[in-house]
């Protein structure tokens, strides 16, 4: 059997030159390709680790700059929020002053100040006048306490018509005519002349009839 096998593998024909050029290029080939995938794949993955490092600064810089996100934006934020206060306060404040310039503030009846701030402050002191004179009645009429009560119920009734200003500025006059008629009641003895056994009644009706009628005067 050694023979018989010999003797095939003379037979076999030798390879030829070409046909070995042949198996080498096959072989060089096949190592170029498998090269060539493998750069592919580095390059695949080479792509998708750069595309995920984009992503994430892109995240990083989208959280950054959103309010309440991080410590900057937060700050932004506030800082914000702070501007638009300070501007409605100064749109306030720019609003009442041309309201106080409209009713007249510069002498005529502006909110408290010029003229009306100044019939305020004497009706009530008359009002205090009274009350304290009201207090410190003791006995005497009937009828003076009542009197005293709706002197009080008038001038209240009065200090809360003075803190309006639209509705003083066009009776003008005539609320100057009632600080004269109540210039009694702002003296340092209005207890004395309110109680005067003589005069009492007379400065008693006089001031309640003025509260009671002084915007039915004629300007």
């Amino acid at each position: 059997s050694s023979f018989v096998l010999d003797s095939r593998a003379a037979r076999l024909p030798a390879a030829t030159p070409r046909a070995n050029s042949q198996i080498m290029s096959a072989r060089d080939c096949g190592s170029r390709r498998s090269a060539l995938l493998a750069g592919a794949f580095v390059g695949t993955a080479a792509a998708a680790v750069g595309v995920a490092l984009l992503m994430r600064r892109r995240r990083q810089q989208t959280k950054a700059t959103t309010p309440g996100g991080s410590a900057d934006g937060a700050e932004i934020a506030a800082k914000v929020r702070r501007e638009a206060v300070q501007k409605e306060e100064a749109q306030e404040q720019a609003r009442r002053k041309a309201e106080e310039e409209a009713s007249g503030g510069g002498g005529g009846c502006g909110r408290s100040a010029g003229v009306l701030g100044e019939w305020q402050k004497r009706v009530h002191k008359a009002s205090t006048a009274v009350s304290e004179t009201l207090l410190a009645l003791r006995g005497g009429a009937p009828s003076v306490r009542l009197e005293l009560k709706e002197l009080s119920e008038a001038l209240a009734t009065a200090e809360s018509v003075l803190q309006d200003s639209h509705y003083c500025t066009p009776r003008q006059q005539q609320l100057q005519w009632l600080m004269e008629q109540i210039a009694p009641l702002l003296s340092a003895d209005a207890s004395s002349k309110l109680l005067h056994p003589l005069e009492g009644e007379s400065v008693r009706q006089g001031v309640l009839d003025a509260l009671n009628n002084w915007e039915d005067r004629e300007g």
